[in-house]
């Protein structure tokens, strides 16, 4: 190769990672515009001011209920002191509520740098921990994406964790749930530069399986929830597992094993909690016993949030005329654009070279859904009454829909090149004539 050609790949080269880098600016740019915008006007659900309360490191419990208290003592928990320390952030909310303390005790130390002694938390402030650890998950889907496919798809996930609706709706409150999503992109994407390793029979580097150890520990810290994300990521391993069956016992699976294991005891930390979660009146609102014309109920919601993790038009606090608008509109386009994404689907499961990572994130969200319907039907527990819950493969939903997408743009390339030869063929012929 001549010194000419060298220094025309290594400009190339770098004329494409500036690109790459101002167009995920781009994306990053969006996603902070679209979750700044309005992110104090909503008011403050109940599980917010919770939140908000408990990361303070104030007690809810100390506010009397056998009497007429005033406004003041109403909105006492949320007054922030600057006495409060991380300790009694955990001692409350341990005591008082069934979530881990990751997510409050981070937003205790934000706190610490915006308020004031005395007076009440800012809501701008509350929801701007979470909104910021929304943003992020753009440039960590960007690179799952580039880990996985290519910069095309992993563009096309960042543009689309940009402009979720459902991302937005996360990010935009005081809840530990954006930050739940980082750690299931960081989980995810150790389980994709591990699968490799197991397909070619490899042993992984140790650090890795240490990095996935730790990530999975912050994960269950944050929200237990993760667990199930931790299910869906072993369901996808048992698979590869059964298939290689006779090689159960090669260093390349005990090092999984040994994974496994550090994750399983980071997360037995937390059973005494989670055990009593089932029969605790906190969880009671989802508890419920079936009708026989209510047993299909779950599975159109479950449609309905994973459609709202992409696109969404006004169906709630509007009129009934554009809520039935709203609705038809989204079917119809529904069912315009789902041939071209399963003709796109089709393509990535074929794509010899990038259908085994399309294959692990088919797998997760399969299993994600079977754990889901599991809960709800088995356990009694419908947890498609709330949007939230749903984030344990929202992410995996980006990242699927970015590879179909990038599939579909890859054939609309071919065609549109075949097109412009079969042109100049004709063109050529013509004058030669």
């Amino acid at each position: 190769m001549s010194l000419k050609r060298m220094r025309n790949d290594r400009v190339n080269q770098n004329h494409q990672r500036w690109l790459h880098l101002i167009l995920l600016c781009s994306w990053i740019l969006l996603g902070i515009t679209l979750r700044g915008t309005n992110l104090a006007d909503k008011s403050a659900s109940s599980i917010e001011i919770a939140t908000l309360g408990y990361s303070l490191g104030n007690s809810f419990f100390d506010l009397p209920l056998d009497r007429v208290i005033s406004l003041d003592q109403l909105l006492s928990p949320l007054q922030f002191e600057s006495t409060s320390t991380p300790t009694d952030v955990i001692h409350h909310l341990l005591g008082e509520d069934n979530h881990p303390p990751l997510y409050f005790v981070l937003n205790h130390l934000w706190f610490k740098l915006f308020s004031t002694d005395g007076e009440l938390v800012s809501l701008w402030v509350g929801r701007s921990l979470s909104a910021i650890f929304g943003v992020i998950a753009i440039p960590a889907i960007f690179g799952l994406g580039c880990l996985a496919f290519s910069p095309l798809i992993g563009h096309i996930a960042a543009a689309l964790m940009a402009i979720s609706p459902y991302g937005i709706y996360l990010a935009q409150e005081s809840r530990h749930y954006t930050l739940t999503i980082l750690w299931i992109i960081a989980s995810v994407t150790c389980l994709t530069a591990i699968m490799p390793y197991l397909q070619k029979r490899k042993i992984f580097p140790i650090w890795l399986g240490f990095l996935w150890v730790i990530i999975n520990s912050l994960g269950i810290s944050t929200h237990y929830f993760f667990a199930l994300a931790l299910t869906a990521e072993g369901l996808v391993i048992a698979w590869f597992w059964l298939r290689d069956i006779q090689n159960l016992f090669q260093r390349y699976w005990w090092r999984i094993y040994l994974v496994a294991l550090g994750t399983f005891i980071a997360g037995l930390v937390w059973w005494p909690i989670v055990g009593g979660i089932g029969n605790s009146q906190l969880t009671d609102w989802i508890s419920t016993s079936f009708e026989l014309d209510e047993i299909w109920h779950p599975i159109p919601r479950l449609l309905g949030w994973v459609l709202t993790m992409v696109w969404l038009l006004p169906i709630e606090g509007t009129s009934l005329f554009v809520t039935i608008l709203s609705g038809v509109t989204l079917l119809v386009v529904l069912v315009w654009v789902a041939p071209g994404l399963w003709r796109g689907g089709k393509a990535q499961m074929n794509d010899i070279d990038k259908r085994f990572y399309f294959q692990v994130f088919v797998g997760f969200f399969v299993g994600a859904i079977a754990l889901f319907l599991l809960i709800i039907y088995g356990m009694g527990k419908d947890l498609s009454l709330a949007a939230r819950y749903h984030f344990v493969y929202f992410p995996i939903v980006i990242i699927l829909l970015a590879a179909i997408l990038g599939k579909c743009w890859d054939n609309l390339e071919d065609r549109s090149e075949g097109k412009f030869f079969f042109l100049r063929r004709r063109k050529v012929f013509n004058f030669s004539n």
